[in-house]
């Protein structure tokens, strides 16, 4: 894809809105992110001159990781990229959505409906729906990708 910017604000564009890091690492040991502030990025990952690896800057963040090269052109920038998925982030997903209904399961089966019956229903309600969710993120991540370099 042909970006509209030059090189230059191409590159100004990947360090402003890049959190430095690596977007592979994304497990349960990156819980302390929650209280940093991560408002002005956009994006965590890596870049150099030519190439980048990015996700989102998040605290749920997506098992899917924008890995691609740009070019100088003259006025714009060429872009190649694929969306890839990061199998350790989508492993700690899948874990984490197992281990909450394996948990609760047992104690839903064998107690009479009662409210602690309900909220342990919402729980694994609340993980599974982040669960669908992911593939949604994967979509939006691609669209602010595109949106802010203007590709």
């Amino acid at each position: 894809m042909t970006s509209k910017l030059n090189s230059k604000l191409f590159s100004d564009r990947l360090n402003y809105t890049t959190r430095i890091g690596n977007p592979f690492f994304m497990g349960p040991i990156l819980f302390f992110n929650l209280f940093l502030n991560q408002t002005k990025n956009t994006f965590f990952g890596r870049f150099d001159s030519s190439s980048f690896k990015l996700t989102n800057n998040s605290y749920l963040r997506t098992p899917f990781i924008i890995v691609g090269t740009y070019d100088k052109n003259d006025s714009q920038t060429l872009v190649n990229y694929t969306i890839k998925t990061n199998y350790y982030t989508f492993f700690w997903i899948h874990l984490i959505t197992v281990f909450i209904v394996l948990i609760n399961l047992p104690f839903i089966l064998l107690n009479e409906i009662s409210l602690e019956t309900f909220i342990r229903i919402v729980i694994i309600a609340i993980f599974f729906i982040r669960y669908i969710n992911i593939y949604q993120k994967r979509k939006e991540l691609n669209e602010s990708f595109i949106e802010i370099f203007e590709l």
